[in-house]
């Protein structure tokens, strides 16, 4: 590859008509785990999308109220957003059925817990 960069490791690459790059991976990638996605701003140039973690519950008179946390807001061309988007779409659309018989496997480890938890004397 033209721009080969030995200190990085190559994802993938691409050669289309509009789509011609190289991937690396940065050596200090940031992986981030978050417990969901809060505010959305879209504007015609840049859409920024805030991501949050649950930091505690607490009880009031109407219920359990979430306290969250921005831990992340992720900016990017609006149009560049769009088609992230639309991927994603595509691809869960691609792999519904391994998403349902994964969702499936999670509901019968959990039965299978909470039936062990059953059989137990608790002192």
């Amino acid at each position: 590859m033209a721009g080969e960069n030995p200190n990085k490791r190559l994802l993938y690459s691409e050669r289309a008509t509009g789509r011609m790059y190289d991937m690396y991976e940065h050596p200090a990638i940031v992986d981030l785990f978050t417990d969901g996605q809060g505010r959305v701003f879209t504007g015609p140039q840049v859409t920024k999308i805030e991501y949050f973690r649950t930091i505690d519950v607490a009880q009031e008179a109407e219920g359990q109220v979430e306290m969250r946390e921005v831990v992340l807001r992720l900016t990017m061309p609006t149009h560049v957003f769009m088609e992230a988007a639309g991927n994603a779409l595509s691809r869960v659309g691609e792999n519904l059925k391994q998403i349902d018989a994964g969702a499936t496997q999670w509901r019968e480890a959990i039965i299978r817990a909470v039936k062990k938890v059953k059989d137990v004397e608790l002192p």
